[in-house]
């Protein structure tokens, strides 16, 4: 039978022996036993019924013959004379909830409550006033005088209905929003992920049953696992940390997937767990490393004159001192005197290049301890050329200004943005641009020190000029990425957006103060790095002597030339070669015959890479060395996985050159 929430149980009986201990009389007799409508040996239990706040009901033969209060309030009802005679089908709507007519499914409850002694089901009922509500209905057979009479009970169920409607809509709308939402919606406990919403399988790749009670590290990016444990871990302890970071996450295909989560703590099925948004921004981020590489070359456009300058300049030396050695006859120490000075410009040269390929390159390193105070000094070098000379420089640097975790491409963008902006603000006019960089401790209640900002030491960096100032009116709007009041050619209006960017990344803050006619002070705080600045390692000057054979390969003639005659002055036996299929053939015929290979990475017919790997192929043991003048040239993971030893940048130094073949020759000497 279909009829909701039933329950069984067994058949009240009510006898002589019962009735005499209810009412304390011991002379009752069966043929005396009294009318059970109207008991006389029981008044306690006539007030109860009729005094009880739950609805009771006494039907005999499918018909009601007795009701109290509750009934005929709930039913609205003026009088008892309504209700009794009454069959329960004459009070209910013709089909109850479950398809059945309401006076057959009445018969059949009847029925069963005869044969089981007692159901709870619920009903519809209808009041005189045409009233439709749900009830609960307990219906209990008492046996009495060989009749069976039908004790039942209501109970107005409505506001239990419509809190229930009520839940089902809200958890539907929940489960439309976590199932449609744009971002992963997922519920992890014991690192476990318990439940997640059909983004995370479409962003990841990966099936129901693989996601579903998966290690949450999974799914992780192995650099950024450790800060997300840590994170987890001590927000378990309870410690006040920000609920919103970003990190990588890996789909099933290996790609990086960059977004920002947002996490909070909940009970889920009694225990503690984190529910997370996690939002997909790689589209958002490959946007900004466009918009970023976009505003570098601007700024390399901006630099163009004082990089023409140095160079020249640079240039100039080489020419000259070179000159006076071809057309003079000098003593030895003058000569060497001035090839001094043709070096030192050639390395200033080198110097230059990787300053200008580090900063106009689109990859992102990684951040490490650097001194700012360095950068800056490095940045207004080259800016002091590519300035109006009306310009006047004061630089105030500290050298306890401390080092902070950064790019240092990203600190010499900060430092050439804000300097170049100072100076087009100072272009129709003699100006002073001041530069400034020092240590300060932001403890709490310093009106410096946001909400973002966790107390402790800082480098704080001031580029102020005495140009013309900002216009009050679009002072909200400096930080808007293309928003520019320079005339059309003269800027993108990307620079503030990004130093901005760059500046939020490190969580520190920017703060500018300008008024027209003025000048503008921009203020950027960075957080201290509690450590040392990475440094390389100090080399020998000790020029080594061997007898090893080196296999020399470059398709530059001059260059082939000057690195044969290098190694030989080494002490090393060297073969020399332009060509790298050449090279090969001569490394296939006598693989054993040298101890080491150098070659240039960028050459006709065969590069480097793979003239490296077909001889690795041929002899996996020999330690190569690469050359490359351009650092795109092949990745460093690239090197790594073709098993090449060194990657190093042109020109290369005499020492440095020396240092590092020994070095491989000793460790392959060790190994072999």
């Amino acid at each position: 039978m279909n009829v909701p929430k039933k329950y069984k149980q067994p058949p009240l009986e009510l006898d002589i022996r019962e009735a005499e201990e209810i009412s304390g009389n011991k002379n009752l007799q069966k043929d005396t036993y009294p009318d059970p409508l109207r008991p006389e040996i029981d008044e306690t239990f006539h007030v109860l019924f009729e005094n009880s706040p739950d609805c009771m009901l006494l039907l005999d033969g499918g018909k009601y013959i007795d009701c109290n209060k509750a009934a005929l309030k709930l039913m609205g009802c003026s009088g008892k004379e309504q209700l009794i005679g009454l069959h329960p089908a004459d009070i209910s709507p013709e089909f109850q909830p479950c398809g059945r007519r309401s006076s057959e499914l009445a018969e059949e409850l009847m029925a069963e409550a005869l044969q089981e002694g007692s159901l709870k089901f619920e009903w519809i009922r209808r009041t005189f006033n045409n009233r439709e509500f749900p009830i609960e209905v307990l219906l209990t057979v008492i046996p009495v005088k060989g009749k069976n009479i039908f004790y039942t009970v209501w109970r107005d169920i409505s506001d239990y209905k419509e809190a229930q409607r009520a839940l089902q809509e809200s958890e539907e709308k929940y489960r439309l929003l976590v199932n449609h939402a744009n971002d992963i919606i997922f519920i992890a406990q014991d690192g476990r992920v318990v439940f997640h919403n059909p983004k995370a399988e479409e962003l990841l790749g990966y099936t129901t049953e693989e996601v579903k009670n998966a290690p949450f590290d999974k799914f992780i990016h192995p650099d950024d696992l450790a800060m997300v444990t840590d994170r987890h871990f001590r927000r378990q302890r309870g410690e006040d940390i920000d609920n919103v970071y970003s990190f990588r996450l890996i789909d099933r295909r290996g790609a990086e997937i960059w977004g920002e989560i947002n996490v909070v703590t909940i009970m889920w099925q009694g225990q503690p767990a984190t529910l997370s948004a996690y939002r997909d921004l790689t589209r958002q981020r490959t946007l900004e490393l466009q918009l970023l590489q976009a505003q570098k070359m601007e700024a390399i456009g901006t630099l163009a004159g004082g990089i023409a300058h140095d160079f020249n300049n640079i240039l100039a030396s080489i020419n000259g001192f070179t000159e006076m050695m071809i057309w003079k006859d000098l003593p030895r120490d003058t000569a060497k005197k001035y090839l001094e000075q043709v070096l030192k410009a050639g390395n200033r040269a080198k110097d230059l290049v990787k300053q200008i390929l580090e900063f106009s390159r689109q990859t992102k390193r990684e951040r490490k301890p650097v001194a700012t105070a360095s950068i800056i000094k490095e940045t207004l070098k080259l800016l002091r050329a590519s300035l109006p000379s009306n310009i006047q420089i004061d630089t105030e640097i500290s050298p306890a200004s401390g080092v902070v975790m950064a790019d240092p491409v990203q600190i010499h963008q900060i430092i050439m943005n804000l300097c170049t902006n100072a100076a087009h603000a100072m272009r129709n006019d003699n100006g002073r641009l001041d530069v400034s960089i020092k240590a300060v401790d932001l403890r709490r209640g310093d009106p410096h020190l946001t909400a973002d900002m966790q107390p402790g030491k800082y480098q704080k960096l001031t580029v102020a000029d005495t140009g013309e100032g900002i216009d009050p009116r679009i002072m909200p709007r400096i930080f808007d990425p293309f928003f520019t009041t320079k005339p059309t050619g003269e800027g993108t209006g990307m620079g503030l957006s990004v130093v901005y960017g760059i500046v939020k990344e490190y969580q520190g803050k920017i703060l500018i103060q300008s008024k027209q006619g003025q000048g503008t002070t921009v203020d950027i705080y960075l957080p201290c790095f509690e450590g040392s600045e990475d440094s390389e390692p100090v080399v020998s000057s000790a020029f080594s002597r061997a007898n090893e054979r080196i296999l020399v390969v470059d398709d530059e003639p001059a260059i082939l030339e000057m690195n044969k005659e290098r190694l030989q002055y080494l002490g090393y036996r060297v073969m020399a070669m332009t060509s790298s299929q050449k090279a090969l053939k001569v490394f296939q015929e006598d693989p054993d015959g040298f101890d080491l290979v150098v070659t240039d990475m960028t050459m006709p017919e065969m590069s480097g890479a793979q003239l490296a790997e077909h001889i690795l192929r041929i002899r996996p043991q020999t330690p190569i060395v690469l050359c490359t003048g351009f650092t795109d040239a092949i990745s460093p993971e690239e090197v790594k996985r073709l098993g090449i030893r060194e990657f190093v940048m042109k020109p290369v130094a005499m020492e440095e050159l020396s240092l590092m073949i020994l070095k491989l020759l000793e460790t392959t000497g060790e190994n072999g």
